[in-house]
């Protein structure tokens, strides 16, 4: 992280009353989380060390999820506290990252400062000036790519046919959406090998994709069972469904079968067929608050593996579903899932 891209950040720290000094300076380890540097504030003569998290795009539910699951590690193995650092904060998301207790500054003069007992400053509500060419809101074609290209760094070279099939797209979608990324510089050719950001770097554009994009187009709708045990709903699904049908569980239930540390009460399944003559079978009932939710099957990612004879989708969509999650023993599940399959 450049330190004198953080300057606007700094400038609106230093123009509180009661802040006295403001240093930036790098990390000086790593982590598993992705933390871009430490704001040394002093306040009178007392002295505070954040961990500085910089948010380039909007913080929707998902990466807001990452965000308190971040801050909670930081408090545990760091024992500091976040500062974020957003281009802008939307009075709702500033008021979850409040209760939440996160430090934050955007750049037209919101934040939530909080240092020790005695220094507090909240500003809520002030409104961004939006510029009149607005980028482009991606498409669920793109993300799907995207999603491959974290989940398979070699697709970037598939041929069209079979990063199509697997990105569950049609092939002039992804030798369109190939060309655009190549493009725009997301995706870089050397030497006849493709290079492209990080499972780190890319985290939050597919966790903003799948919430704001991807995952509205992918539900079908949540319903109840009549199965009082989660599981009981879960061992029906063969039966019924048999190999003709394809089916995946995602979120929490594959998460407890990948780890066994979070199952939750919801559960998420990517699911080929939904007539209602096999909801019918399935005896579920449309419900607002039901606890399954049911997702349209799409690629090869939603197919990961099978687990105790049990189809599971692959990590980064289980990870992304966790993290779309209210509960944040979810968030927790998800992290650890990061650390064991995605990190590296």
């Amino acid at each position: 992280m450049d330190l004198e891209k953080l300057k606007p950040f700094k400038e609106q720290l230093q123009a509180v009353p009661f802040i006295r000094e403001v240093r930036l300076s790098k990390p000086e380890v790593s982590s598993p989380h992705s933390l871009d540097g430490i704001a040394t504030v002093k306040a009178s003569g007392e002295r505070f060390d954040l961990a500085i998290v910089v948010k380039h795009s909007y913080l929707d539910r998902s990466s807001t999820n990452a965000l308190l699951a971040t801050a909670e590690w930081v408090r545990k193995e760091r024992g500091q506290e976040v500062l974020l650092f957003a281009r802008y904060i939307p009075r709702p998301t500033g008021e979850r990252l409040v209760d939440g207790g996160i430090n934050f500054v955007d750049l037209v003069g919101n934040m939530n400062l909080v240092l020790g007992r005695d220094y507090r400053r909240t500003i809520l509500g002030r409104q961004e000036i939006k510029k009149s060419h607005q980028v482009k809101r991606a498409t669920p074609a793109q993300v799907k790519f995207l999603f491959t290209l974290a989940a398979h760094p070699e697709s970037a070279a598939w041929p069209v046919r079979q990063l199509a099939a697997v990105a569950g797209i049609s092939k002039s979608q992804a030798a369109e959406v190939r060309q655009a990324l190549l493009e725009t510089g997301v995706i870089v050719e050397k030497a006849e090998r493709f290079q492209f950001p990080t499972a780190e770097q890319q985290k939050d554009q597919l966790l903003l994709g799948y919430s704001q994009v991807l995952r509205p187009k992918l539900l079908v709708n949540r319903f109840r069972s009549p199965d009082r045990d989660p599981q009981d709903f879960i061992k029906r699904l063969r039966p019924i469904l048999g190999d003709k049908i394809h089916y995946s569980l995602t979120g929490g239930p594959a998460s407890e079968l990948l780890q066994h540390f979070y199952r939750g009460i919801e559960t998420p399944i990517f699911l080929v067929e939904t007539t209602p003559a096999l909801l019918s079978q399935l005896r579920l009932l449309p419900d607002k608050a039901g606890p399954v939710i049911l997702l349209h099957f799409f690629g090869g990612l939603a197919l990961w593996k099978s687990v105790k004879g049990v189809p599971i989708a692959h990590p980064w969509l289980i990870y992304a579903e966790l993290m779309h999650s209210d509960d944040p023993r979810a968030h927790e599940a998800a992290e650890e899932l990061w650390e064991e399959f995605l990190a590296g």
